[in-house]
């Protein structure tokens, strides 16, 4: 399972335009007619527009940039070439996976993409490090009828848009729907998911045990206004957390997901349930085929208070480099990355959820949009402190094997990073 994602190590290779071009386009045609940016472009329309050339570098994903998966970005930069008739453009792309946008961009701003895919969570840093480029306001405009201006706001520094959203990120649950038939049956709650089935999650995933110090009511605010996970909050609300952990822990109904257990027993009908991401949802699919439900994070009862689980959640975007040579060029092809034509064909392709309310009906997304509204909280509004991630590590794992039980997990809270 894929849960903490942000661990991944950063890998940044330049590919070619050339290099990732053969073969990579059949079966695909652009539609150069499709709404951009919230209005109608077309080919016609861009010839007018002054001749310029410009070498461009995109930073994204592997899974966006390569042939095995589609190539989603040459394609969409193919449909921008296109429209652009009177531009001469050569455009290359480097791997950099958006969660690790901030440390690659940082170490020489100069050296990085024209064009980068981060996530919000990095934003403060990228701008205060003078990485991104602020887009036009007429761009701003345009993005706030695409994405909505709530999920621009995310990106907005002095009154000023840096970053096209585009994708969301949050937890979610996937089960068997053939467990859970009969009309009685609740996918809403853990009770009523354990009541038919084993659930799997990683007791030692940093994002999932927060999920439930969330749920518990452990959050204080800090005098600089970001919210935190409070260990020592008066009545105690981590302290039973904790313990409805240790009650899951050793029921019969739970599976410690490691190593794919999870996914494993999704296939061969021991697990019923498993908590994951979008990243996680093609294995799902693979596994339980017509039968997989996806949903939100389920309620808990934590002492004497039933709440819903909440994840962090992020959202990504696409900047512009702040030394690019090619700033018109440059924003132009962040804001065609992020409209809601390319957005499609990224989820048709990559399972990318868009950010703008789609037409699409599916169960995915409805799941995906229903978690990021109600089992979801924003990462960028929490602050981390140093050894945060480690420290609930250790606490997953005591829990599992013993190490941490009721007799010493209150010591234990005590000294957790503040």
């Amino acid at each position: 399972m894929k849960m903490n994602y942000r661990v991944k190590k950063a890998l940044c290779l330049t590919m070619t335009a050339a290099v990732m071009a053969g073969g990579l386009f059949c079966g695909c045609s652009a539609d150069i007619g499709k709404i951009v940016g919230g209005e109608e472009t077309t080919t016609s329309a861009k010839a007018t527009e002054k001749p310029m050339e410009a070498s461009l570098l995109v930073w994204d994903g592997r899974i966006d940039i390569s042939d095995e998966d589609g190539g989603w970005l040459p394609l969409m930069c193919e449909q921008f070439e296109a429209l652009h008739t009177n531009w001469k453009l050569d455009i290359s792309y480097g791997i950099c996976e958006p969660e690790n946008a901030v440390e690659s961009v940082l170490k020489d701003v100069s050296a990085a993409g024209d064009v980068i895919f981060f996530e919000d969570d990095d934003f403060d840093t990228l701008v205060k490090g003078g990485a991104l480029k602020a887009f036009s306001k007429d761009n701003y405009e345009k993005e706030k009828s695409v994405a909505g201006e709530e999920m621009c706001s995310k990106f907005v520094s002095n009154g000023q848009l840096y970053g096209i959203p585009y994708s969301t990120q949050t937890m979610l649950i996937f089960y068997d729907k053939s467990a859970y038939k009969r009309e009685n049956d609740d996918v809403t709650t853990m009770y009523g998911l354990m009541q038919n089935g084993r659930v799997a999650f990683d007791m030692t995933d940093p994002d999932v045990l927060s999920a439930f110090f969330i749920a518990a009511g452990a959050v204080s605010t800090n005098a600089d206004g970001k919210q935190y996970i409070d260990f020592n909050k008066e009545g105690s609300p981590a302290a039973l957390a904790v313990q409805y952990l240790f009650v899951l822990s050793e029921s019969d109904k739970f599976l410690n997901d490691v190593d794919g257990m999870g996914l494993a027993g999704l296939r061969d009908g021991s697990v019923k349930v498993m908590f994951g991401t979008i990243e996680d949802y093609q294995d799902a699919q693979e596994a339980l085929g017509k039968k997989l439900g996806v949903a939100a994070l389920p309620i808990v009862e934590i002492g004497t208070v039933q709440s819903r689980l909440k994840s962090f959640a992020s959202v990504n975007a696409i900047g512009v480099n702040k030394l690019t040579k090619s700033s018109e060029v440059s924003e132009e092809l962040a804001v065609f990355l992020g409209s809601t034509s390319a957005q499609d064909y990224h989820y048709d392709m990559n399972s990318v959820i868009p950010v703008y309310r789609s037409e699409k009906n599916d169960a995915l997304t409805a799941a995906q949009n229903e978690a990021f509204e109600i089992s979801s909280v924003m990462r960028s509004d929490f602050y981390f402190p140093k050894g945060y991630e480690e420290a609930l590590v250790t606490l997953g794992k005591g829990i599992v094997d013993g190490s941490i039980n009721r007799d010493n997990y209150l010591k234990y809270l005590e000294n957790m990073p503040k």
